[in-house]
């Protein structure tokens, strides 16, 4: 919903929702690096893709998705510092899909082009 929101209001309700998401996970991190402690699992292996994107999304602009969760960005690196996945996707990632963004012709694509 975020990536296809029609406008800016929309843009930034998604932008809450996914906030408000973030912040029940983030009241259930363990004490990491990942979400449950030390060893990686399948909720690491779920949400890395999920950190990907939002990574892009942080090269667009600074939405503010975690920065009052200090777990969360802490897990978010531990994750995206894996070499596997790093290794998951190619180094050509994240203008792939910037590229697939600006099409799509939303809110967001025209917070891209500004």
């Amino acid at each position: 919903a975020f990536c296809t929101a029609a406008d800016e209001s929309a843009l930034s309700g998604t932008r809450d929702s996914l906030v408000c998401r973030f912040a029940e996970i983030w009241s259930r991190c363990g004490e990491g690096p990942y979400f449950l402690g030390q060893s990686f699992n399948m909720v690491d292996a779920a949400f890395a893709p999920v950190f990907r994107y939002l990574d892009v999304f942080d090269k667009i602009e600074d939405f503010k998705f975690f920065s009052k969760m200090p777990k969360v960005q802490a897990w978010r690196r531990a994750l995206g510092s894996r070499e596997s996945v790093k290794r998951a996707v190619g180094h050509d990632y994240g203008d792939k899909l910037l590229s697939f963004l600006v099409v799509r012709n939303s809110a967001l694509s025209a917070v891209i082009a500004a």
